[in-house]
């Protein structure tokens, strides 16, 4: 695989701001730092609460905090974290200066010495990285990972690095400049509608995700979304399906206990995939099709298949009593991924959804179909709940509820399925408007149905 090239001499001595001080504000004080760069450190907060981390290390780093406009006179660069939006008013005076407005994967593909393996897509994204990397690992590789899952990118470089596997969001590859190396694999998993109150339409959302292919020598893409086909001509280009591969590709063939995954003249059957569900094979197939390409060997990538059940707070079995399962995918953070839960864990009417948050500006009408097809009952929480309220009594369902809180979705759900049922949180939607996250809106729907399970409810 291509290697990305080595600049880091030519950042040497620069007068760098960095916008946004969370994870990736850290890694990115800690890596300019070392270079010897004058920092200054800027964010909306007041009070960030890594600040004193960044502090330890670059003490004499000048501070603009507070959400105001700020000043940018006398800097040489501006890099920005993802969660913060190049049209904020943070940013006013950078763009009338005409700043080179970067980031941190800019800075790592530039300081990279060994192949980067760049992972995008609306879902999945967590799950079939740490997949690859797993595959990369067992094959006796070693490989970092992170990026937009786990650690900063920038934290993650070092020497011995032989594979680094980056989870990337859309505002992470938005900033990416032409000056950027090269990632030797890139993919684009699958897309839909996701992050529309930060950009204009779809297609902008779109084309700010396939900025992942750049110049790479390696595409992969997902042939049942034909949106994420790269459009760059001299790359090889691998694709991952549900249908029968051509050869070089990945795909399935069979039914039923017969269904194989066919990879480089292999056939795995299905039943040696740990993961469940639809939606988990085409995140195995994806990330057969990466990995191999990445330079995994076959035994290792079986290997991982045979034992990795995936990621908490997706698709993750968390309870069953009375003949009620329940199902944690609070990581469904988008209209796409709860389809996606349902189409992997539903069968015909047999759900009960808890759903509901902030739907980020997103369509709730292409719920209508999979609502109608595989749930039976609907409970609600969060802003936007009427919003999906609307669009489901369109749907074959026989009734719409809405709890105050996570806890009561819990127990009115649990008192609403039936045996054989699922309990699926899918929400469709953002999380905080009531927790700090997905994780914490996870671990409430957990520890709700341990509760229920304690007093031997369903």
């Amino acid at each position: 695989m291509t290697v990305a090239g080595s600049n880091r001499a030519a950042t040497r001595g620069m007068h760098s701001a960095i916008v946004g001080l969370g994870v990736t504000g850290v890694s990115v004080a800690r890596y300019l730092a070392a270079q010897g760069d004058e920092l200054t450190l800027i964010d909306a907060a007041s009070e960030p609460a890594r600040l004193p981390e960044i502090l330890s290390f670059a003490p004499d780093s000048t501070l603009m905090l507070g959400d105001n406009t700020k000043e940018f006179a006398g800097i040489d660069r501006v890099v920005v974290s993802p969660g913060v939006p190049l049209n904020s008013c943070l940013l006013s005076d950078a763009r009338r200066r005409e700043l080179p407005l970067t980031s941190d994967i800019e800075l790592f593909l530039q300081a990279a010495n060994a192949p980067v393996i760049g992972i995008t897509g609306t879902n999945a994204k967590s799950t079939v990285t740490t997949l690859v990397a797993h595959m990369l690992q067992r094959s006796g590789l070693r490989t970092a990972v992170g990026g937009n899952l786990g650690e900063g990118a920038l934290s993650l470089l070092a020497e011995d690095v032989q594979r680094y596997v980056l989870e990337l969001s859309s505002f992470q590859l938005e900033r990416l400049s032409s000056q950027a190396g090269a990632f030797a694999c890139g993919c684009v998993l699958n897309l839909s509608d996701d992050h529309m109150d930060r950009y204009p339409d779809f297609a902008a959302y779109a084309a700010a995700k396939h900025r992942v292919y750049g110049d790479a020598p390696l595409a992969v893409w997902n042939r049942d979304d034909p949106m994420t086909k790269p459009a760059q001509a001299g790359a090889t280009v691998v694709s991952f399906g549900g249908d029968g591969p051509d050869t070089g590709d990945v795909g399935f063939a069979g039914s039923g206990e017969s269904r194989v995954m066919i990879f480089s003249g292999e056939r795995l059957p299905t039943s040696a995939i740990a993961m469940v569900g639809e939606h988990n094979l085409m995140n195995a197939a994806a990330a057969t099709a990466i990995a191999h390409g990445a330079g995994a060997d076959t035994r290792a990538i079986t290997d991982v298949l045979a034992s990795f059940v995936g990621l908490p707070h997706r698709c993750q079995l968390v309870g069953s009593f009375d003949g009620v399962r329940f199902v944690n995918d609070s990581k469904a953070t988008n209209v796409g991924a709860t389809i996606a839960a349902l189409a992997g864990v539903g069968g015909d009417q047999n759900v009960v959804l808890i759903a509901g948050g902030i739907g980020k500006g997103a369509d709730f009408s292409v719920l209508r179909e999979p609502l109608a097809r595989h749930v039976r009952e609907l409970v609600l929480i969060g802003a936007d709940a009427d919003a999906i309220a609307e669009v489901a009594r369109d749907a074959r369902i026989e009734a719409i509820h809405f709890a105050d809180g996570m806890a009561d979705a819990v127990e009115r759900a649990a008192g609403l399925a039936r045996s054989g049922e699922i309990v699926l949180l899918a929400p469709a939607c953002a999380s905080f408007d009531m927790f700090s996250g997905f994780e914490a809106r996870g671990d409430e729907f957990v520890a709700a149905v341990d509760a229920l399970g304690q007093r031997g409810r369903a």
